[in-house]
């Protein structure tokens, strides 16, 4: 301690009251600078490990360093996550698809404008554009 005189001898003992379990997890990570969660872990999960970490000082901690073991009893709660990520990644590449579609047709139509106004002998040219979105049908 930095309050103590420094000429105390350093094999005194130490008392730290945290969870004992997690603890070893962090020796793992001081080791390693990574560590690996069992899977249906209830004594250590990654929050906690995380807490456990800031409480002893290790700093910018990265998350992808602390690995949670797969197990065949977690199958079918990573195969739900999987999917929703799965739809959720369809869904946005979907709504960028669509708005990839309508900046392509907007200049598509701009283009046609600038080649019709080149061969056109007037300068007075006017247009309008109308943009409808496709109506989606749901079964």
């Amino acid at each position: 301690r930095e309050d103590e005189d420094s000429t105390n001898n350093n094999n005194e003992a130490y008392f730290i009251e945290r969870n004992g379990a997690r603890f070893a997890f962090v020796l793992d990570y001081m080791r390693d600078g990574f560590v690996s969660l069992p899977g249906r872990n209830s004594v250590c999960t990654k929050s906690g490990l995380l807490k456990e970490l800031i409480y002893f000082g290790f700093t910018d901690v990265d998350e992808n360093s602390i690995d949670i073991e797969f197990s065949h009893m977690d199958a079918s709660n990573y195969i739900v996550c999987l999917t929703e990520d799965f739809v959720r990644e369809r869904n946005d590449c979907i709504k960028r698809r669509e708005n990839l579609n309508l900046e392509i047709a907007c200049l598509t139509v701009a283009h046609g404008i600038c080649v019709r106004r080149m061969k056109c002998e007037s300068s007075d040219l006017e247009f309008s554009i109308v943009i409808q979105k496709p109506i989606k049908y749901t079964q």
